[in-house]
């Protein structure tokens, strides 16, 4: 197998579907604001995207070592092209959230099929080196994408985004056919392979997951409900939370030994941006913020992902992102639903100031797991 080869083309892969994905996000943000215009909207496009990853994970996990990885990630691409044409046409609120959740089914699929490229057993530095590559090529786009689709959209109107993403996804599969196939390892007993129950990293997922996409959800309501910004002001925002993944690539990139060493003090600063933003900022204030929480959270999820798939067996990184995944769903649909179960009055900055004190017990419970247990550490 040709690694280098694949590296470049799943590089690809993941520019142009993240390029797409701006401007559907960017239109998503105006269709379900437009239908649903309560802060909690967009709670609910988050929930039902969470919901398939919890329920569907053994399902996941089976698929990515009975089928063929390649196979199943253009399939992925193929019924995701369906539903957002569906989405192109859709006018009303939980029509949308219907289509929204069979497009999270296929993105599970798809995860634990590119985790079994992206997985070097034992080795934890091919391993970061791999996933540095991928959150490069998908930084770049995050960085200039929204910009380039708030305006686009903005001159165009909204709708015309999910035609483009639909785009990107026939470019990459044309991609992704040119991708070796993965040697596939047979295994009778797969279950005891999968070991659910959680871990220093597993609880840093679902930790991460439960207070960023708290943090997400009032975000989106801060930007258009507050500060009174569209589909540029968006974009703006969007950008530079994503590229924040650039600098968290380079750094992560000299990191050798150690790598959950660093958990605890990203979780101290999430906490410390949204304290400040608790506080009320302006729109520069709330970029610059945006862009330190991005970096953030880039660091924890792709040093934890890096760590275990590594530590994987031999053809097992499917089953390794799954079992990530469930954590990281159960997190998200704790902490949505904490969104939509909190008083309204709570909305917006002082629920800030909820996840900001949590975000500082998260850093302190790392730091004690860290402390007491020393994990196992991959040169």
């Amino acid at each position: 197998m040709s690694r280098k080869k694949n590296i470049i083309l799943l590089s690809l892969d993941d520019a142009a579907v993240t390029i797409g994905s701006q401007f559907r996000e960017i239109a998503l943000g105006l269709l379900i604001t437009g239908m649903y215009s309560a802060p909690s909207g967009y709670a609910w496009y988050f929930l039902v995207m969470s919901i398939p990853g919890l329920l569907l994970a053994r399902t996941y996990a089976w698929a990515s070592h009975h089928f063929n990885a390649k196979k199943v990630m253009m399939a992925s691409y193929g019924f995701r092209l369906l539903l957002v044409l569906g989405l192109w046409r859709v006018n009303h609120f939980w029509v949308a959230l219907i289509l929204l959740a069979g497009m999270a089914v296929g993105r599970g699929f798809y995860s634990v099929s590119q985790a079994q490229y992206v997985a070097v057993h034992n080795d934890f530095a091919a391993t970061r080196n791999m996933v540095v590559r991928l959150r490069q090529s998908e930084s770049v786009m995050l960085l200039i994408g929204p910009l380039l689709a708030g305006w686009i959209l903005a001159w165009t109107g909204y709708r015309n985004g999910f035609l483009l993403s639909a785009g990107a996804y026939i470019f990459s599969l044309t991609a992704l056919s040119q991708l070796d196939l993965v040697v596939r390892i047979e295994s009778r007993n797969l279950s005891e392979r999968i070991l659910w129950r959680p871990d220093g990293p597993t609880l840093a997922i679902l930790g991460l997951s439960f207070l960023t996409w708290q943090a997400n959800t009032l975000s989106v309501s801060y930007i258009f409900l507050v500060l009174h910004r569209h589909a540029l002001g968006f974009g703006m925002m969007l950008g530079v939370w994503g590229g924040s993944g650039l600098v968290a690539g380079l750094i992560l990139s000299r990191i050798r030994k150690r790598p959950l060493g660093w958990i605890a003090p990203m979780f101290g600063v999430l906490s410390v941006s949204w304290l400040v933003l608790s506080r009320g900022v302006a729109f520069p204030g709330f970029v610059v913020l945006g862009g330190i929480e991005g970096f953030a959270n880039w660091m924890v999820r792709d040093l934890i992902a890096a760590f275990v798939f590594a530590k994987a067996p031999p053809g097992h990184g499917g089953l390794a992102q799954a079992r990530l995944g469930v954590y990281d769903e159960i997190g998200s649909i704790a902490g949505i639903l904490m969104v939509l179960l909190i008083p309204a009055g709570w909305l917006i900055l002082p629920m800030y100031a909820v996840i900001g004190f949590l975000g500082a017990l998260m850093a302190g419970t790392m730091a004690i797991i860290r402390h007491r247990r020393q994990p196992h550490i991959l040169e």
